[in-house]
């Protein structure tokens, strides 16, 4: 295994397949049409993925040989392109920050800079465009001429745009401008967010997110459609999910192209989709013994001072105690640990003020009890050191901080249980298990776990809404798990104290 691994640019993604993932160098991205190439080899067997290898490998050569080719013979077609693509990223960064349009606003004074300054843009800007021309000829002349241009466009733009006037006309023409992938998506749920909801808004953010949000949609062409669908499919999205995400992208693109004569064809439109491997198991709860060999695991009895260790020990007792979603408590602020009634409540809400939180609908809204478990354990306390979010969650490349802390969590519930079925999730489903078990009405049921429909609920645990905090701490009190409540509080207490305070006493050390 030593040995496969060693091969240049091979990778194994979560699923356990390999595959072959090469970083195209920045000056060759345009010429290249990506910035990583990448290949499944479509196998989980070392050997046969070293077999595969070669082949993926050539390929990338070949890309990148006719990407150098490409970069170094630029065209009068190239440059205008380059010099557009510049042209429109200025514009989008000067609309995403420009003050509302005023009737009666009127342009700043234009302040084209003084030479060294413009000498450093024009060349940043040329880097950007990663074509290999040699300075001093007159390809790099004619270059430097249209990028300069470029730069002159936008400073006039900016000082148009940031007097409350919109973009000059003849400007947003030469650069064929079209909107990001962000502002195309926010204009298209603007417009449909009281159809389709808090989760199909929040749904398709994030397929923007993973698509690409500064991307101009006018750029968008049929293969990072393609190539967008692929590398879903491969990081072991489901074909429903990848088509869900696509249709919002398919409909952000129909909206821009709308107005315009003739609109272009839709790179969204027309992707076929082929299930690959076997069907997703349905998730199941944990048994008695993997969940308390769960928490004896020295990752909850024994774990690293740091701050991931602990935001994993509070996120998992959360899950398992309240049967709250991952997103929900990885978004959890200080201020939204409050009181009813005299009652610790979580409150889960959609995001107050300037605040924005993805939630899944409008049921996930809702006021959960701390449990009096938690609170022995000592989760109040952990509540009041903390400032702002409550628990410091590097987010992955896409902005996700719930995607490395699944990746980390999953590893550590493997040690337990090998079952693929039983994942992070399991735990909220663990939660309802038990609560059924111990009687609590299917109405206080969904109003703790925050399901959005009777058939939802019947149909994934058995059970249905919700009443006063009181009723529902009651019942979640009935609820005994089998974890060691003073073992993890005293993990809890060692995570409270600084470096220079006594230790706790073990439970049962005496």
């Amino acid at each position: 295994m030593r040995l496969i691994m060693s091969l240049k640019h091979l990778t194994v993604n979560s699923a356990g397949t390999f595959r072959y993932r090469r970083v195209v160098p920045p000056e060759l991205h345009n010429a290249a049409g990506a910035k990583v190439l990448t290949r499944n080899l479509k196998t989980t067997d070392p050997a046969e993925a070293a077999r595969r290898w070669p082949q993926a490998h050539a390929w990338a050569e070949g890309v990148l040989l006719k990407a150098r080719r490409t970069a170094a013979s630029a065209t009068d077609g190239d440059i205008d392109h380059a010099a557009r693509q510049y042209l429109r990223r200025e514009l989008n960064q000067i609309e995403a920050t420009a003050p509302a349009l005023d009737p009666e606003g009127t342009a700043l004074p234009i302040d084209f800079g003084n030479p060294a300054w413009r000498s450093a843009r024009i060349e940043e800007a040329i880097q950007q465009t990663g074509m290999a021309v040699r300075e001093g000829t007159d390809r790099w002349e004619t270059l430097r001429r249209a990028m300069e241009d470029a730069l002159d466009d936008s400073i006039i733009a900016d000082a148009v745009r940031r007097g409350g006037l919109p973009l000059p006309p003849d400007i947003v023409e030469k650069a064929g401008q079209g909107p990001s992938v962000s502002v195309a998506i926010t204009k298209w749920i603007g417009r449909r967010e009281a159809r389709i909801g808090l989760k199909g808004a929040s749904e398709a953010r994030r397929a923007a997110t993973l698509f690409g949000k500064q991307k101009l949609i006018s750029e968008i062409k049929k293969a990072d459609a393609v190539k967008f669908r692929d590398e879903l499919i491969e990081d072991g999205k489901s074909v429903a999910t990848v088509k869900k995400y696509v249709m919002y992208l398919k409909g952000a693109f129909d909206d821009f192209s709308e107005p315009l004569d003739p609109a272009p064809r839709n790179p969204f439109a027309g992707l076929k989709y082929i299930e690959i491997g076997k069907p997703r198991e349905a998730r199941r709860a944990f048994s008695f013994e993997s969940l308390e060999a769960l928490f004896k695991l020295k990752h909850f009895t024994n774990p690293k001072n740091d701050a991931n260790g602990q935001a994993s020990f509070w996120v998992t007792l959360l899950a398992l105690f309240t049967g709250a979603r991952q997103s929900e408590i990885i978004q959890l602020n200080k201020a939204d640990i409050t009181t009813a009634k005299k009652i610790a409540v979580i409150d889960f809400h959609g995001g107050r003020g300037d605040e924005s939180k993805n939630i899944k609908n409008t049921d996930s809204i809702r006021r959960v009890p701390v449990p009096e478990a938690l609170i022995e354990i000592g989760f109040m306390k952990y509540v009041e050191g903390q400032k702002g979010r409550l628990f410091k969650i590097k987010s992955d490349s896409h902005e996700n901080p719930a995607g490395l802390f699944s990746k980390r969590i999953n590893r550590v519930i493997r040690k337990v249980e090998r079952d693929a079925a039983v994942d992070f999730h399991s735990l909220r489903h663990t939660f309802i298990q038990w609560a059924t078990e111990a009687e609590l009405r299917p109405d206080y049921i969904k109003a703790i776990v925050g399901h959005e429909d009777e058939s939802t609920t019947n149909r994934s645990y058995g059970m249905r809404l919700g009443t006063s905090p009181a009723a529902l701490k009651r019942g979640m009190d009935k609820i005994v798990f089998p974890v060691d409540v003073k073992q993890l509080a005293f993990t809890a207490r060692s995570y409270l104290l600084s470096d220079d305070a006594k230790k706790p006493e073990r439970p049962g050390a005496r």
